[in-house]
């Protein structure tokens, strides 16, 4: 019979080791790896940061024996003081170049356009 303190302590053990693959996956899936350089928009209130991601259909790409392919990942507007604006997923995004217009941003025609807060604060 297994004592109760070894029951808790097998449990946090457990526990720990689901926490820390959530916390493993949330990176590769979400958050990424930056790619390329920051984009900054013309009056240098905002930044576009590309950020490389992993996803299933790019290792089964791999596994039928296409290569990894173009990159893709989230495309990311940031405010000058770094909080984000918009974000969005996208395949194929080494090619993706912004086209600033004021308070919008356009993806190379991937997309609608993004409208951006009058203020970087905001």
């Amino acid at each position: 019979m297994i004592s109760r303190t070894t029951k808790r302590i097998l449990f946090l053990v457990v526990l720990s080791l689901a926490l820390a693959t959530g916390a493993a996956c949330h990176r590769l899936c979400y958050v990424g790896q930056p790619y390329g350089e920051v984009l900054w928009s013309p009056n240098r209130k905002f930044k576009m940061v590309k950020d490389r991601t992993w996803s299933p259909r790019a290792l089964a790409r791999k596994m039928r024996g296409q290569g990894w392919g173009a990159p893709e990942g989230y495309v990311r507007v940031y405010a000058a003081a770094g909080r984000k604006v918009r974000e969005q997923f996208m395949g194929a995004f080494d090619e993706v170049r912004p086209v600033w217009n004021h308070r919008e941003v356009y993806f190379d025609g991937r997309g609608p356009s993004w409208r951006l807060p009058e203020d970087s604060e905001q």
